[in-house]
Formats: structure tokens, sequence, C-alpha cells
């Protein structure tokens, strides 16, 4: 009885469009992380462009220039989530999708965890070679992986909380529990 009336509840609310206090909350979330990307794009596209002209060191020049190369698709994934032509989404559907994000920005931080492995593999194998360009790139996957790291748990950790701040709301006999926990 307490589990058909806990899932019918349950079906009942996640029905139920999202409060216009949390649509703003979500929505104000993802202009936060994507316009936290594009800073951080756009400063290691301009940054890592400019320094690897002027480096004279090899491995700084690779350093460099994968940061740029980071840079710019940091910026345009960040452009394609902050386009003005945003189209008008069903509620129920927002809803899912910020149910999901948490889920993607750590599956996100499972990858930064490869890439500051891979940049690790590459310093030692570019010391073990003699090849500068390959440490320098090493430094650089360990930097981009480590920051994206941080950025993606973060942002895991901020949906993680509206979702349960949005998808724990009172309901007749008590509160429906709705969501991905």
């Amino acid at each position: 009885m307490l589990t058909t009336a806990a899932l019918w509840a349950s079906a009942t609310t996640f029905a139920n469009p999202p409060s216009p206090i949390a649509v703003e909350s979500g929505e104000v979330q993802e202009q936060v992380a994507m316009r936290t990307l594009a800073a951080w794009g756009a400063g290691n596209l301009l940054v890592g462009s400019v320094s690897s002209r002027l480096a004279d060191d090899t491995e700084w020049q690779a350093f460099h220039q994968m940061n740029a190369g980071w840079g710019a698709v940091n910026l345009g994934l960040a452009a394609t989530g902050l386009l003005p032509t945003r189209r008008e989404v069903d509620p129920a559907k927002q809803k899912q999708r910020w149910l999901n994000f948490p889920a993607v920005f750590a599956f996100n931080a499972g990858l930064d965890v490869g890439y500051v492995g891979t940049g690790i593999w590459l310093i030692h194998q570019g010391s073990e070679q003699g090849d500068s360009q390959q440490k320098g790139w090493g430094k650089s996957l360990i930097l981009q992986g480590s920051a994206l790291f941080v950025f993606d748990v973060v942002m895991a950790m901020r949906f993680s909380k509206i979702n349960r701040e949005l998808w724990l709301q009172p309901h007749e006999g008590g509160v429906a529990l709705n969501g991905r926990f």
C-alpha cells in the first residue's frame, strides 16, 4: 500500500511542471556554467595563442599551443549553450534535462581524470625519449584536465543540489520524492 502510494505521489509530482523558482534557478545555473566555461576557454585561447609565439623553448610552445586548442574547443562548447536563439522547451523535458546534468558532469569529471593520466604518461614518455614537445603537451593536459575536473565536480554538485531542492515537493500525504539521487 505504501509503495503504491509513494509511486503515485512520485508520478503525480513528476508530471507537474517545475515551479517558476525552479526554472529560474536551473536557467541561472546553466548560464553560470556556460559563462565560466567561456571565460576559461577565451583565456586559454588568448594566452595560449600569444604565449606560443613568444616562447623560445619547444616544451613551452607545445604547452601554450595545446592550451590554445583546448581554449578554442571550450569556447565553442560554451558558445552553443549561450546562443540567444534558445527555443522554448517543454517543462517536462527541461526537468528531465536538469535531472541528467549531474550524471553528465560526473561523466565529464571521469574523462578529466583520464586527461590528467594521459598528461602524466606524455610527460613520462617525453622524458624517456627526450621529446620536449610531448612534455609540454602533457603539462597542458594536466592543467586542463585538473581545471575541468574542478569545474565538472562543482557543476555536478550544484545541479544535484538544485534537483534535490526542486524535486522534493510537498504532497497531500506528506512529501513526494522524485529524481535521481
